[in-house]
């Protein structure tokens, strides 16, 4: 029994201590940005409850960046916000892709209260997409029309276009030149069983190892 107390007490420890080290933290875009092809995308750190980074349309000399790409890992089920503001970007839309790159969900955002929201998405590895309204992914090369990958003409939904059953190769579209520099930021909501926290779980295992402790002196 006392051996066993102290492995339980000692893998709680190690336990609280990797839950620390992934504790909930928003992540910011690189200042080199990020690339909006499967290759290119950049990793969210595990555990990232927001993303704060900018678009551009090219106004004023800035290199063009209409899309920004992120690989997240989910471990909850979860729901995907960007929240409106007027200090953010206008109506954009988010694209969600699986670990292969097949699309998985798109939304629009909702013109009554200028959210765009992905509800409900299962746990596991995807490829997220934000854009300004107006910019669609493809699967064909170059991209166009002909390889949507969703319906651009819905409010979102899922893979039912054209293009719906292969992989991501690029985005087409135009935004004109009216939104200059936009900053955004997407929140994550689990709706799942939340992990401890570690300060619960620190507590949890002095809890046991008081436990041994005791058992150790009623032997001694």
């Amino acid at each position: 029994m006392t051996v066993i107390l102290c492995r339980a007490a000692r893998a709680l420890v190690v336990f609280a201590v990797a839950a620390a080290t992934v504790h909930a933290a928003p992540f910011f875009e690189p200042g080199g940005g990020t690339g909006f092809l499967l290759s290119t995308a950049v990793q969210a750190p595990a555990g990232t409850t927001q993303i704060f980074g900018n678009l551009t349309d090219g106004t004023g000399g800035q290199i063009p960046n209409t899309v920004d790409l992120y690989e997240i890992a989910l471990s909850s089920l979860t729901t995907i916000v960007t929240p409106f503001s007027t200090s953010l970007v206008p109506f954009p839309s988010l694209f969600l892709f699986d670990s292969l790159g097949l699309g998985v969900a798109w939304a629009a955002a909702d013109l009554a209260t200028g959210e765009t929201t992905l509800p409900s998405i299962l746990p596991g590895t995807y490829f997220l997409g934000i854009s300004f309204f107006g910019i669609f992914p493809a699967s064909d090369q170059p991209p166009s029309e002909q390889g949507d990958i969703f319906d651009p003409f819905s409010d979102g939904g899922g893979p039912v276009g054209p293009g719906g059953a292969s992989p991501l190769t690029g985005w087409y579209g135009d935004v004109g030149s009216q939104w200059d520099i936009s900053a955004y930021r997407i929140d994550f909501f689990t709706t799942g069983e939340p992990i401890p926290e570690p300060a619960t779980v620190f507590s949890a295992a002095f809890a046991l190892l008081g436990v041994w402790l005791a058992a150790r002196r009623r032997r001694a």
